[in-house]
């Protein structure tokens, strides 16, 4: 059966790719690696009309579809054995609409693309904290970034799609549809066009504040304990400051503290009053006026990026906390110190505030949980090569057990990071469980796209 499709897409006249091609190894790399996930072809639509014509033929010869993006998800779900790959970066449009408030962008676009093409009509979106994440990808699942606090989460920017429905038609998301998508994913049809919010693009104040840590116990606790105390002393803290703890450990370094500091706007008194705040919860190891600067939030991801191995070996988990206590700034302490020397990675602790646009009333409806303010840890262990990526593989599943434990920890894990061996969507969703799961039945009751993430067993 897998056959008639191999040949309905070589008849189509789109680029392909089959195991023993020429192009094949390039298409099916990623941030990762060369997953040994390989599917049995990797096709390169060019429109809507090629992935309809791939998802009608998968349908009726019963072959399964999997859907790469951006290729950066972390746990490999970009690929799967025995399956049609429906590789979108060819889609990858950027079209600003409805008079510059929204924007049309293809299934592939990744976020440096979309910065480059907006900003030459004077605008930008909410992104990641990388430029190479499919955005699609990223709004889908929720969607955590350095313009959050000021915007929202990625899964609120969602205004419509285009998509590929499980019957191989090529429709607009119904609303209800969209509740589903926002959240739960490419559980529903594949996304050929979103249409997300857009802003006015202008530079931001942002870099990093790397702090003396020659004793990180007293290092975190003095930057969590002023962090926590602001909102007393200062009230609500202002919707363009964002500001994440990283605690990371260089090639052949200890791990330190740094915090990634963005306001979301030119330079001026009210960030440098913030910046100087920021400072205080620790003793900077430079001038943070020198180090955090005027520039676009593209240059930020891409100063971002450098910091990263150029590939992902490893892994990468998640948990998700109350907040940070003095349990767990010993967590970290604790798994800071027990980064084997050759891994690279740490952990970037996301603080979602109360006042953050995500968790106000008028929010578009979708079914992603977490709507209160928590603390979304991003634990990293990566490698240059087998030995060290199997170390860090080790060590983040340890911190995120170690997390995982703590009374302060919740079910509701970020989804597209939870490593899917511990997957456990009726916990990760909660009260929004039983919704997504009806959504998932009517829009896809054959699963169709039982590759999406997060994976929903019907």
């Amino acid at each position: 059966m897998a056959l008639a499709v191999e040949s309905w897409i070589a008849a189509s006249g789109m680029p392909y790719a089959l195991p023993n091609t020429k192009d094949f190894e390039d298409w099916h790399s990623s941030y990762i690696g060369n997953d040994t996930a390989r599917p049995l072809v990797i096709a390169r639509p060019r429109n809507g009309d090629d992935v309809s014509g791939i998802v009608k033929s998968c349908v009726q010869n019963s072959v399964d579809i999997v859907v790469r993006g951006g290729g950066h998800d972390l746990h490999g779900r970009f690929t799967a054995a025995n399956a049609v790959s429906i590789d979108l970066r060819d889609l990858n449009t950027v079209i600003p609409s409805d008079g510059g408030k929204t924007v049309r962008i293809g299934g592939g676009s990744t976020a440096r693309h979309i910065l480059e093409e907006l900003k030459l009509h004077n605008l930008q979106i909410p992104t990641g904290g990388c430029a190479n994440v499919g955005i699609n990808g990223w709004s889908l699942i929720g969607g955590y970034g350095p313009l959050t606090s000021s915007y929202g989460l990625g899964v609120d920017q969602i205004v419509g799609a285009k998509i590929v429905n499980a019957q191989g038609d090529i429709i607009d998301a119904t609303e209800e549809m969209l509740t589903g998508m926002r959240g739960g994913g490419g559980n529903f049809g594949i996304v050929v066009e979103l249409t997300s919010k857009a802003y006015p693009f202008h530079n931001l104040h942002a870099g990093q504040v790397a702090f003396q840590t020659s004793n990180l116990t007293q290092t975190l606790t003095k930057f969590f304990d002023g962090y926590y105390s602001w909102e007393q002393q200062f009230g609500p803290l202002p919707d363009e400051f964002w500001v994440q703890p990283l605690v990371w450990q260089p090639p052949g370094q200890n791990a330190s503290l740094i915090a990634n500091f963005v306001w979301n706007g030119e330079p001026s008194d009210e960030s440098a009053l913030w910046l100087n705040r920021t400072a205080s919860l620790g003793t900077p190891v430079a001038d943070p006026f020198i180090t955090v600067k005027r520039e676009s939030l593209l240059d930020y991801l891409i100063a971002f990026l450098l910091m990263l191995p150029a590939v992902g070996l490893g892994s990468t988990q998640t948990a998700s906390l109350s907040s940070i206590s003095g349990q767990g700034v010993a967590s970290i302490v604790e798994m800071a110190a027990k980064l084997p020397a050759d891994v690279t990675g740490g952990l970037g602790i996301h603080l979602l505030r109360q006042e953050n646009p995500s968790f106000r009333h008028d929010i578009p409806s979708s079914v992603f949980p977490n709507r209160e303010p928590h603390v979304m840890l991003e634990i990293m262990g990566m490698g240059i090569d087998a030995t060290s990526a199997q170390h860090g593989t080790e060590w983040a599943i340890a911190t995120r057990d170690q997390f995982l434990a703590l009374p302060e920890h919740l079910d509701k894990t970020y989804p597209a990071m939870t490593d899917p061996s511990v997957s456990d969507p009726k916990k990760m969703y909660g009260d929004k469980y039983d919704q997504l799961m009806s959504l998932k039945k009517q829009f896809d009751p054959t699963n169709v796209f039982k590759h999406a993430v997060p994976k929903l067993g019907l």
